[in-house]
């Protein structure tokens, strides 16, 4: 990222009865990478935080592997509001380290796990996330 951009990212999931609490902190932890974290749990809800640029930088790249930067871009076109933009994210692929965005929360039998991104930059922010180097293509 040339410019520096101020951020947060909140990861919420539900945490069902059937589910391991661990496993989901894990598979939201996957999505995030080496990021430092904080986080909140309760009873039904596992929230993580992290204002890391290393969590951007490694959804960057798995969009980029699994070449749906523009899909991901028109996600959060589609959820921009203000400084705010969201990403649903399939569960059960994250226990295994894969971004699956979803573009419902049907789409996701256990319940997704709900990517909120703030910024003032928030077009930088989706720019960064979404843009193809170089002009290459998918």
């Amino acid at each position: 990222m040339d410019e520096e951009i101020d951020f947060t990212l909140e990861a919420r999931a539900r945490v069902n009865p059937s589910e391991d609490r661990e496993k989901v902190l894990e598979a939201i932890k996957k999505i995030l990478g080496n990021a430092v974290v904080t986080c909140e749990e309760s009873a039904e809800r596992i929230i993580v935080r992290t204002s890391d640029r290393r969590s951007i930088e490694h959804i960057r790249e798995i969009l980029r592997e699994r070449r749906v930067r523009a899909a991901a871009r028109k996600i959060a076109e589609e959820t921009k509001r203000d400084e705010t933009f969201t990403f649903l994210a399939n569960k059960q692929a994250a226990t295994v380290g894969i971004l699956s965005l979803c573009s419902s929360w049907e789409e996701s039998p256990l319940g997704p796990i709900e990517l909120v991104f703030r910024s003032k930059s928030v077009d930088s922010l989706i720019n960064f996330l979404t843009s193809y180097e170089e002009g290459g293509k998918e």
